[in-house]
């Protein structure tokens, strides 16, 4: 692709080891991606779960919940921010979270996400699901910033100035995902999860499964559209 960054450089800048310390105070249950998608859904109502839900179902799995009403908490604060309106939290955004923040094998996780976004389970996204996609990680990619101006406010014009260097990638990153996952086939056709999975054994593409990853893709990208002039 002609504009990864060193992973040396990237992951020791200033930006991203704010975020880096967001990300760790964020809690989650103990459970594989596989289960927390199976759990999450279960008792979602359709794609949103409400804050009510939500607590019962981290405390059945011994999340200790205190989080959610203490302000002291830095999680109380992030849930905030993901409580996306009345209807609760969006089930897709929460599962897309509870993968790029595990430990699991990429290819494990890439197929998670890709199930994800399959939510009828047809074995196919078309170009209006993969939109929804790369949507749906901008926006938690937001949140993460967003918690960790929170936590850090005296990083803000750092992080602002971030926000808007990565968005600025985003339609570099959706034509070269798009290439390499369809490989030749019309941009209007929709690919499996083996197409998918195949794109993800290349070691850069495979950044997409986890948030710093993809970060790391989108500012990558944005250096591709600024080294070609495209302001």
């Amino acid at each position: 692709m002609g504009c990864l960054c060193p992973v040396s450089k990237f992951r020791s800048s200033e930006e991203e080891k704010t975020l880096m310390r967001a990300e760790e105070q964020i809690i989650l249950p103990e459970l594989s991606c596989r289960s927390f998608d199976r759990e999450i859904s279960r008792y979602a109502s359709g794609e949103y779960i409400s804050h009510k839900i939500l607590k019962e179902t981290y405390e059945a799995y011994s999340v200790d919940i205190e989080f959610f009403k203490d302000k002291r908490e830095p999680s109380y604060h992030y849930y905030k921010i993901l409580h996306a309106n009345v209807l609760g939290y969006r089930v897709v955004t929460l599962v897309l979270i509870a993968i790029w923040l595990s430990d699991e094998d990429p290819l494990e996780k890439a197929s998670r996400i890709f199930k994800n976004y399959d939510r009828k389970c047809l074995n196919k996204i078309g170009p209006e699901g993969f939109e929804i996609m790369i949507e749906d990680m901008i926006y938690a990619t937001v949140t993460f910033i967003e918690f960790a101006k929170k936590m850090e406010p005296n990083k803000i014009n750092l992080l602002e100035a971030y926000t808007k260097r990565l968005k600025n990638g985003k339609e570099y990153l959706k034509q070269y995902l798009l290439l390499l996952i369809k490989q030749g086939k019309d941009e209007e056709e929709t690919f499996t999860e083996e197409e998918f999975l195949n794109a993800m054994k290349d070691s850069f593409v495979q950044k997409l499964c986890s948030s710093y990853g993809f970060r790391e893709l989108l500012d990558c990208c944005n250096s591709l559209r600024v080294q070609n002039g495209r302001m």
